[in-house]
């Protein structure tokens, strides 16, 4: 046999369990491989196999996983070396003993008898001790795992019975950490009631004594008042008590004057002496100079306001007069207001010397100055009466009915190159605005076609009046009027009707008067013509910027009381439109802002309630964030309404 040959049986020798071959096959083996037979393991595998079985039946499950592993690296490492084989065939052994056992008996046996190498007798007898051995070392595994699982349960139990322990002692914890919070935030809540409490009573006791002294000050006027209307009514008695006396003197006297009726009814004679000629306009109506012509730049013209007003000895903050500019360029009725002495009356005043100029071809009247009177309560106080017992019209005091025909005819006659017509209501809520000026306020806003004011009926005067054809008046688009106005314990309310239709400028305190006043007098420059006038109004709709602002104004405004209605909306959208040309970039911003103070703050009555004062808050905010120049009209005006205002009532929102 040769070398290789007995190599292959060595290694064939290798796979055979000794102890189950018959002695003569060993003699025959031994005989056969000589020497190298002693160079074998003598010791039986199936001896190494139990060793090495029973200590791995010792091993935990997760100790026999790693074996199992080690051992598939040892099988994968050993490919090259010369036992490959040998440890292949020991390793599966090992792993055919842990896994199937049985089945590695029954191949191993069946492979033996193959090759005659074991009769039935020892097969069967090696197949019943290895599966004795196999349920006996199952047996102990499985107590061994069962043992094992009940450590493991034990542990487990612990680390419950540890984890609940802890989740009391935490919720414990948490409790008592809540109870102290909650005793902690009550200490401060009654801290905040008793100083909230403490403010409310003295907020109170304060606006009881101020209560108190404005209830003793209006039982003192009312006595005064009463007293007044005692005397008016007696003076009123013996008035109509001495008309009474004198009506026969009157009846005889009227009736000496008056010729004897015709045959044919014709307009009655209701005067003596000569024929009054009617009233016509003066023939030489206003016409501008070529100089006037040419002063068609805006800037120009309150660079001129603004000399002018210092060199007749008066000084105006440059916001102030083109916010007075606008709001008369935009509107038909604005009023000025501002404490006494301020100066309002005056800028009326110079703002129509500079419009009428001082290069006319005929001299031009500036502005027509009317006195209110607290007597008025009609249309007629402020343009003239019907005297019935003569049938004539007899103007006003006021010259403003004469002021409105003189316009009139300007306007007719030369359109756009007419003057213009201010008009000054000087302290105009001296009296109730709306019983003298109502019926002005509507024609203001119809179209220029039908801006007629009628004065009195044809029928109620003579044949041959003076002013007969002239009962009513067309509203020439070249008048504006301007209201000066006091609040003070003499003087009206404006109603909100009135200011929806104006702008109310305020004119802060501050020195009024200027180092630089011109001797023989200030010169007005040359005048403005209506066109031009005119010309330097602009309409526009308002931008996604100013309308998302309003709609954020909407609901504050609303518990204020004010809105913001169809009517302001146009007069805004007119008043920044024209102020773009004197701001630039900056128009928008600064325009809107004086017109929340001057049409929408303006109308605020008052602040009585916790939930206006806040409101009054997100008006100021709104603005805040809409521009933050340090020039805001709004924001003054809020601040003026908070100093006026006590805030003496803690209501709910609710």
């Amino acid at each position: 046999m040769s070398l290789d040959e007995k190599g292959k049986g060595s290694s064939n020798k290798t796979k055979v369990a000794y102890e189950y071959l018959p002695p003569d096959v060993c003699a025959r083996m031994r005989e056969e491989f000589g020497s190298a037979w002693e160079e074998l393991d003598w010791e039986p595998l199936s001896a190494k196999f139990s060793r090495m079985m029973a200590a791995v039946k010792s091993f935990s499950r997760n100790e026999r996983q790693q074996l199992k592993d080690l051992v598939k690296r040892l099988e994968e490492s050993s490919e090259a070396s010369g036992f490959a084989e040998e440890l292949k065939a020991a390793t599966s052994g090992v792993r055919k003993l842990d896994e199937e056992s049985e089945l590695a008996f029954k191949e191993l046996g069946a492979a033996m008898l193959n090759c005659d190498l074991m009769d039935e007798a020892r097969y069967t007898k090696a197949k019943n001790a290895a599966i004795a051995d196999w349920i006996a070392g199952s047996k102990e595994a499985i107590e061994e795992d069962i043992k094992d699982l009940k450590q493991e349960r034990e542990d487990l139990d612990k680390k419950n019975a540890d984890l609940a322990e802890q989740i009391k002692r935490e919720r414990e914890r948490r409790k008592e950490q809540q109870k102290q919070d909650e005793q902690r935030v009550k200490a401060q809540l009654d801290k905040m009631r008793e100083k909230a409490n403490r403010e409310l009573a003295d907020e109170r006791r304060a606006w009881e004594e101020r209560k108190a002294k404005d209830t003793a000050a209006l039982e003192e006027r009312r006595k005064h008042i009463d007293a007044a209307l005692e005397e008016i009514k007696a003076r009123s008695e013996k008035n109509a008590s001495d008309c009474m006396a004198m009506f026969p003197f009157l009846k005889e006297m009227v009736a000496s004057m008056r010729p004897a009726a015709p045959a044919i009814q014709e307009p009655v004679e209701r005067r003596r002496g000569p024929r009054p000629e009617p009233f016509e306009p003066p023939r030489n109506i206003y016409a501008p100079s070529p100089a006037a012509k040419n002063a068609a730049m805006q800037e120009a013209f309150l660079a001129r306001l603004a000399d002018y007003a210092r060199q007749s000895g008066l000084s105006y903050d440059a916001n102030d007069l083109r916010r007075f500019h606008l709001s008369v360029l935009c509107e038909g009725l604005t009023v000025l207001e501002g404490p006494a002495g301020v100066g309002k009356s005056s800028l009326a005043r110079i703002y129509g010397d500079v419009l009428a100029g001082a290069g006319a071809e005929y001299p031009r009247e500036g502005t027509h100055i009317v006195h209110v009177s607290p007597s008025w309560m009609e249309r007629a106080d402020l343009l003239g009466y019907v005297n019935t017992v003569t049938a004539e019209f007899s103007p006003s005091e006021t010259g403003l009915y004469q002021r409105l025909l003189l316009a009139e005819a300007d306007y007719a006659k030369n359109g756009s190159a007419s003057a213009l017509y201010p008009v000054c209501l000087d302290e105009m809520n001296l009296a109730q605005v709306e019983h003298y000026f109502s019926d002005f306020m509507q024609i203001m806003e119809m179209p220029e076609e039908k801006r007629v004011l009628p004065c009195f009926s044809k029928d109620a005067v003579s044949g041959d009046a003076v002013f007969r054809e002239h009962s009513s008046v067309k509203l020439a688009p070249s008048v504006r009027f301007v209201g000066t106005v006091n609040f003070d314990e003499t003087t009206r309310r404006l109603s909100t009707r009135l200011l929806d239709r104006a702008n109310l400028v305020y004119l802060g305190d501050g020195p009024r008067t200027s180092a630089h006043t011109r001797l023989g007098g200030a010169d007005a420059g040359p005048g403005v013509a209506y066109g031009t006038f005119a010309s330097w109004r602009r309409t526009a709709a308002l931008s996604a910027n100013v309308e998302k602002t309003l709609a954020a104004l909407a609901e504050p405004l609303r518990t204020l009381g004010v809105a913001v209605s169809p009517r302001v909306r146009s007069g805004m959208a007119r008043y920044i439109a024209s102020a773009a040309p004197l701001l630039g970039a900056k128009a928008e911003a600064i325009a809107l802002d004086e017109q929340i103070a001057q049409r929408v703050i303006s109308k605020v009555r008052s602040i009585t309630s916790v939930a206006q004062k806040k409101a009054l808050g997100a008006v100021a905010d709104i603005m805040d964030s809409f521009r933050d120049d340090a020039y805001s009209p709004s924001r003054a005006a809020i601040e003026r309404l908070r100093a006026k205002e006590h805030f003496f009532g803690y209501e709910s929102e609710s």
